[in-house]
């Protein structure tokens, strides 16, 4: 049987698609890539199909079987194949025998995405492989030993070679002030926008917390729990400040200051722990018209 099979992986490995949208009103989270941008470059390679998603704990796999064209893309990360470079963004030709390791490189990025043509062999939930890492729902978590299928094994020459990523804006990260920014003192708004925050360890699937400055309410902690979004920027009692993703829950009743426009989502999904944070506030007409012009799923 031809496919991947697992040596050695990281945390949080899980078998990745574009997720399940619209379902939010039944409790049920989009969950799909943390870096959307990332896995659609895999797209243009590789084409559409359940791909795997890669922490910085990194995989490592030999392949069984047949040969096969493998691509990776996403965060800076370096790709080894038995202990040689393989210079990605890229795809390229694998064949039965060979090791290949995928580790963070130093240039930084927290997300990569490992795919081939036809995608890999995975149960589906709610018509989507992508995997809630908290329930276990989808594809799945990987582990040593486990073998990847392949959906359809075969080696594609035509797809082999560099893979084109279009650049990311860079500077502060941009925010739709709302929908409770009411319930904060203009002092609080002005410190969410001025400071400068810090990536933190406290962050996976389902959000990432900010080291910084506290951004307290005016006593907004007991509205009703309503429905999250990706991207909510959500502020606790002690006015930490936490930005929603993958994996957000569906509803909560912590005060939500602002929302980060979705053009966004997979760039502050790729920051480490310790990288810089700045936020800018944009207009609702402005977010939209970014959405609009990246064509970035909202869920």
């Amino acid at each position: 049987m031809s496919g991947l099979r697992v040596r050695a992986v990281g945390a949080v490995v899980t078998i990745c698609d574009e997720g399940r949208p619209g379902r939010m009103r039944w409790g049920v989270p989009a969950s799909g890539p943390m870096d959307p941008g990332g896995l659609a470059a895999l797209r243009r390679a590789v084409g559409p199909g359940p791909a795997i998603e890669v922490s910085l704990g990194g995989l490592e796999f030999a392949v069984e079987g047949a040969p096969c064209t493998l691509a990776v893309a996403g965060g800076g990360f370096e790709v080894r194949r038995n202990g040689l470079d393989v210079s990605a963004p890229c795809a390229f030709g694998a064949f039965p025998g060979d090791v290949v390791r995928i580790a963070p490189a130093r240039r930084g990025g927290a997300w990569a995405y490992l795919g081939a043509p036809g995608g890999f062999d995975a149960p589906l939930w709610q018509g989507s492989a992508a995997t809630h890492v908290s329930s276990g729902l989808g594809g799945g978590v990987l582990e040593a030993g486990m073998l990847l299928r392949f959906g359809a094994p075969r080696i594609d020459y035509a797809a082999q070679g560099p893979i084109p990523v279009p650049e990311r804006p860079a500077g502060p990260f941009r925010l739709v002030l709302g929908p409770q920014d009411r319930h904060f003192p203009p002092e609080a708004i002005g410190t969410l926008l001025s400071a400068e925050w810090r990536a933190t360890a406290r962050g996976d699937r389902m959000g990432m917390g900010l080291d910084g400055p506290p951004v307290r309410p005016d006593g907004a902690l007991s509205i009703p729990s309503e429905p999250l979004v990706r991207g909510a920027v959500q502020v606790n009692g002690e006015g930490r400040v936490t930005v929603l993703a993958a994996d957000h829950q569906t509803a909560a009743g912590y005060p939500k200051i602002a929302v980060m426009v979705a053009a966004d989502h997979g760039r502050f999904a790729q920051l480490r722990p310790g990288d810089r944070v700045r936020f800018r506030a944009v207009t609702p007409k402005e977010g939209v018209a970014l959405v609009r012009e990246g064509d970035h799923p909202i869920g």
